[in-house]
């Protein structure tokens, strides 16, 4: 059976997993919630197999509702453990959609799952799926862009282009992945040439992945929302100069609540 994204219609997907009423998926876009979004962050895929324990896009073991929290919630570095339910579930899933309500936050990805054609074996016993013949066993974007290559996934590339130009309050695009392979770049890079008026590109991976602690910043977090907050905006005091990476619109977080200057 194909392996597709884990909340690709929700509340149908997941069903054992529950979201407030007001949220909802259509082709793995946050596109039902109770308020326009300005913000859409895009990654590449929440696999759909049953030992991944996300409750919500960015669920599994990262920084992203961490900073996120320390952000929206905190307004300050408090936090500095990744969520990974069941272990950690702070901040817990109806604060999350606390801090997507205040931050005016969608999220989407660009991949939907492996196709109807591509035969998907799923042994549960070894937490792994056979697509075609290859051993599908990481949550790693380079096997995304390996099965993308050969033709074995689905994209979401039109669906989200749709969706951002029939929401006219989106003005940030931002993604979570800046590598890969080019078969998965190029995605994003199709969603970024779309809408050359707004802010498209990407942010530090909340993976934190190889990310140092900042000087002055002393957990991986602190250093990761630096980041996000403060690459090439030219912090006074610990100014970061990665091209690779923008940063985030430090209207949008003022308007919200956030002071970036706490970051």
């Amino acid at each position: 059976m194909p392996i597709r994204h884990k909340f690709e219609n929700k509340p149908t997907d997941a069903a054992n997993i529950h979201w407030p009423k007001e949220f909802g998926t259509s082709n793995a876009i946050l596109t039902k919630t109770p308020y326009k979004p300005e913000v859409i962050i895009i990654g590449s895929f929440n696999h759909g197999w049953p030992w991944n324990p996300a409750d919500f896009f960015y669920g599994r073991n990262m920084y992203m509702w961490t900073v996120m929290s320390n952000l929206f919630v905190h307004n300050a570095n408090v936090l500095i453990d990744r969520r990974n339910p069941p272990n950690n579930n702070t901040p817990t899933l109806n604060q999350i959609f606390e801090i997507c309500t205040k931050g005016k936050l969608c999220f989407a990805d660009v991949i939907l799952g492996s196709n109807s054609i591509t035969p998907a074996i799923v042994n549960n016993n070894t937490n792994t799926v056979i697509l075609n013949g290859s051993n599908w066993d990481s949550y790693k974007d380079s096997l995304l862009n390996r099965f993308g290559r050969a033709g074995y996934l689905d994209t979401n590339v039109a669906n989200i282009i749709s969706f951002i130009q029939n929401t006219p309050t989106i003005k940030n695009i931002y993604f979570t992945f800046s590598s890969g392979g080019n078969w998965l770049i190029n995605l994003r890079n199709v969603i970024v040439n779309a809408f050359p008026n707004l802010q498209a590109g990407s942010i530090y991976t909340p993976t934190g992945m190889s990310l140092e602690n900042i000087q002055g910043y002393p957990c991986r977090p602190w250093s990761l929302a630096h980041h996000w907050v403060w690459n090439n905006a030219n912090h006074p005091i610990a100014p970061l100069n990665n091209a690779n990476f923008i940063h985030l619109d430090h209207q949008w977080l003022i308007r919200n609540g956030v002071n970036p200057n706490n970051f």
